[in-house]
């Protein structure tokens, strides 16, 4: 089973099990999460092949999914096996994405900042105001403007994992 994979693609992997044959028992992958999901295996000689296809694997709503496999006694249908257990990340399915929905939470919460402090540059708008003894208070510009400078930097970091700040670039050789 693969640590992660793309919804909408397809993956196969075998899984050989002494102690359970193909030829006298089955298996099936069980996914539990955002969107649960059951694939039986096939069989080739005593290897089980499990096979995901495209179809199947398009409708999983990206996220963390817990997976087991069980191996069934084909002549004893009572007698069912935990086989192998893990954790597997589905990624969000990039050619049927829309609008905002593969972004994080900080490309949206950026976004959204940007957009109010673009409303405020082209109105002109008080911070606070009451109406019929009704307060109502925005938030200040300058909060506005510090959160705006770290979401920046918070997304920066996540599309350059493994790296921070900025290069700078150093000289220790003599001078001219």
């Amino acid at each position: 089973m693969p640590t992660k994979f793309r919804a909408g693609t397809a993956f196969e992997y075998e899984r050989a099990l002494s102690d359970y044959p193909a030829s006298s028992w089955s298996l099936a992958l069980h996914l539990a999460g955002p969107g649960p999901k059951t694939i039986a295996a096939t069989e080739e000689g005593d290897t089980f092949v499990i096979t995901v296809g495209k179809t199947e694997s398009e409708g999983l709503t990206p996220g963390v999914y817990r997976w087991t496999e069980f191996a069934t006694e084909t002549a004893d249908p009572e007698n069912v096996r935990e086989v192998a257990t893990g954790t597997v990340i589905v990624l969000l399915n990039l050619a049927t994405a829309t609008g905002t929905v593969g972004q994080s939470f900080a490309e949206k919460m950026l976004a959204a900042i940007e957009d109010v402090l673009a409303g405020r540059a082209t109105a002109d708008t008080a911070d606070a105001y009451t109406i019929d003894n009704i307060s109502i208070s925005r938030v200040p510009q300058e909060v506005l403007l510090r959160e705006r400078r770290r979401l920046k930097s918070e997304v920066a970091l996540a599309r350059r994992p493994g790296r921070f700040g900025s290069k700078i670039r150093m000289n220790f050789g003599a001078g001219a």
